[in-house]
């Protein structure tokens, strides 16, 4: 049955009928086509004093009704503001979000996310939709198995992440890493990523190629920079790259543990923001094209972007508060 508002003359129908002594609201809906419930509800909305009245039943509805209206035009600053914001590829949750964080802008400039979405779909074809729209994260495909067998591992010595001290788990003491690599086209480029678990802070390394050689000094390169109460753990999973973690462990003087077999999810904060720096590297592109500063700008568009992990600040400003400014940009520096 579809949906279909009361007319004034349904409900003048209405009020003649439930005067009667042998009225039935299932029977009547029959007779007007429609829902019981509907009669039901508008007989407990509009009856004042026992008495249902099919003019002041009417208006009240009206007075109900939500009028739409376009809270977003085209000319607005808070538009303008949205759609640079997209294209720095924030979402439109964390738009939303981050906007409320301004106490001094009236509530003219707050907006929902949702408001966001339909706005930019109920825009005309055009490069400015289809612009907007290549910068939302919507594309979720399931990962698939290429059918090829594991070789067998090569670490030796390894401490399992069951081994991992509790308070990595819960994410209240900075300095607990997750590591990982991206592939690109073939798996004849890659390079690495390094998430920090509290603050979620991003850290990316060109490599120039996938060997465990490679990987190790990647990663030194990147975490030296850093206090040592800042390298206390690294979690990475069984690949093959991390056959030198004993040789990291020394030269940084961090614990390296590992998930278990086939387990990725076990590190899901780095495999979380793997799929953000999928927006900017998507797949099937050769990575030996990034170069470092490329990756430096990804990686600080990232930890500029507000997360709701984090109460919708970003993972610089996090960092920040970890860190006096000056070993904050002594730290971040090498990486822009």
């Amino acid at each position: 049955m579809s949906y279909k508002h009361l007319s004034y003359e349904d409900r003048t129908a209405l009020m003649l009928e439930c005067i009667k002594p042998e009225f039935s609201a299932r029977r009547f809906a029959k007779q007007i086509h429609r829902h019981h419930s509907t009669i039901s509800r508008e007989l407990n909305r509009n009856t004042v004093s026992e008495v249902y009245h099919s003019q002041s039943a009417t208006q009240s509805a009206l007075a109900r009704r939500r009028h739409g209206h376009h809270k977003l035009t085209c000319n607005s600053i808070l538009w303008k503001f949205i759609v640079e914001a997209i294209r720095c590829l924030w979402s439109p949750e964390q738009i939303s979000k981050r906007l409320k964080q301004f106490s001094d802008l009236d509530n003219s400039m707050n907006v929902s996310h949702t408001t966001i979405y339909s706005t930019i779909r109920a825009l005309p074809k055009g490069e400015l939709k289809k612009d907007l729209l290549s910068c939302l994260r919507h594309d979720n495909k399931k990962r698939k198995a290429n059918g090829e067998p594991k070789k067998d591992s090569i670490l030796q010595d390894i401490k399992t992440i069951h081994e991992r001290p509790k308070e990595v788990q819960e994410r209240k003491i900075p300095g607990h890493w997750e590591a990982d690599l991206i592939k690109g086209k073939d798996n004849k480029s890659a390079i690495a990523t390094l998430i920090e678990r509290n603050t979620r802070l991003c850290i990316l390394a060109v490599l120039p190629d996938a060997k465990a050689e490679s990987v190790r000094l990647a990663l030194t390169e990147a975490l030296k920079y850093l206090p040592p109460e800042l390298r206390k753990t690294l979690t990475y999973d069984r690949g093959r790259e991390m056959a030198e973690h004993k040789i990291l462990e020394q030269d940084l003087g961090i614990e390296v543990y590992f998930c278990d077999p086939h387990s990725p999810w076990q590190k899901g904060t780095c495999e979380n923001m793997n799929g953000l720096i999928r927006q900017y590297l998507p797949k099937g592109i050769d990575l030996n094209q990034a170069d470092q500063h490329y990756l430096n700008q990804v990686a600080m568009s990232l930890n500029t972007r507000p997360r709701k992990a984090l109460d919708w600040y970003t993972p610089l400003e996090k960092f920040v508060q970890l860190v006096d400014y000056h070993q904050a940009f002594k730290t971040v520096a090498p990486h822009v």
